[in-house]
Parts: C-alpha cells; sequence; structure tokens
C-alpha cells in the first residue's frame, strides 16, 4: 500500500473515530445542561407546529444555540441565508425558526429596500438565552475538564486550538469560492 493511500486510510479513521467521540460528548453534554436551560430543551424535544401537529423534527439544543449564534453573529438575514449558512435544509429551518419566532427568540421583518423579501433576526430575549446557553456550557465543560489531568488539557487546549484553526481556515476557503 502507497504512502499515500496510508495515510488517506489514517485520515479517514480518525475523522470516524473524532466525529462520534464528538457526538457522544455533545450528547452528554447536552443531557448535563444545568436546570436553567430545560424550559428550552424540552421545548425543543416536544415541539409543535402552529396548527398543534407534530414537527417529526429531531432536534435538540444544539441546533437552538447553532442558528441564535449565527444569528447573532451575522444579524439580520433570508431564511436562505441562515439555511446556507446551517446547511440546514429550508423545511427543517423554516419549522425551527417558526419555533424561535413563536416563542419570542426570533422576529421576521420586511427589508426596508425591498418590501418582498423577508428577514429574521435575533430578539432581545434570544440573545439572552443564547448568552446563557454560552455561559452554562463553559461551566459545564470547565467541570468536565476538571477531570483530564493537566498535561492532557494542555494537549487538548493545542488540540483544539490547531482544529478551530482548521475549520476557520476551511471556512474562509469556502467563502472565498462562493465569492469568486
Amino acid at each position: 500500500m502507497s504512502d499515500t493511500m496510508k495515510r488517506q486510510k489514517d485520515i479517514e479513521k480518525v475523522a470516524k473515530i473524532t466525529s462520534d467521540q464528538l457526538l457522544k460528548s455533545w450528547l452528554v453534554i447536552d443531557d448535563m445542561l444545568p436546570k436553567r436551560l430545560q424550559p428550552i430543551r424540552d421545548e425543543l424535544k416536544h415541539r409543535r407546529t402552529r396548527s398543534g401537529k407534530g414537527t417529526r423534527l429531531s432536534t435538540n439544543f444544539m441546533m437552538f444555540t447553532c442558528t441564535a449564534g449565527i444569528l447573532d453573529r451575522d444579524g439580520a438575514m433570508t431564511m436562505g441565508q441562515l439555511c446556507k449558512a446551517t446547511s440546514i435544509p429550508q423545511s427543517t429551518a423554516t419549522r425551527m425558526v417558526d419555533w424561535m419566532v413563536d416563542n419570542g427568540y426570533v422576529e421576521r421583518f420586511h427589508d426596508a429596500e425591498d418590501r418582498r423579501v423577508v428577514r429574521i433576526r435575533l430578539t432581545d430575549s434570544g440573545r439572552e438565552l443564547l448568552l446563557d446557553a454560552r455561559e452554562q456550557l463553559r461551566e459545564l465543560i470547565a467541570t468536565i475538564v476538571k477531570h483530564v489531568p493537566a498535561i492532557q488539557r494542555t494537549a487538548l487546549f493545542f488540540m483544539m486550538t490547531d482544529l478551530a484553526s482548521a475549520w476557520n481556515s476551511i471556512y474562509e476557503e469556502q467563502i472565498a469560492s462562493e465569492e469568486a
């Protein structure tokens, strides 16, 4: 087997193990999130459409946090822009945003320049919940990291820094290729 093929197999193996571990870690974190955030977690699990029918959308707190985080970072955007930023299908994003609007976390409004365009933005209530969620998540991660030996915490820090840098580079490359 060539070095290139071996390297590719190694990368694929590490990618699978890492993605599995990230998902397992997130599920544990999601279950451990503090009681203050329990109402939104419960609502996300048992959400209904405006007509009262079940959405059949399996979602969790992470989807809310990602969607709200993107709206907080990027400001007002169209549903199409949100779908592109989250890679969530339009129908799924619409159900999520409908729930967020119904609960006062997001508002819809018409674009000032083109009244046909509807934009969405995070409300103060949505921003407050997002900030609470981020703080609770930081506290929870700190509690978990305390159980990792010091030398491994240092390695974890460098690994996460490198991983974030790699994700950022990929993101910037995608943006550049879309603009070209």
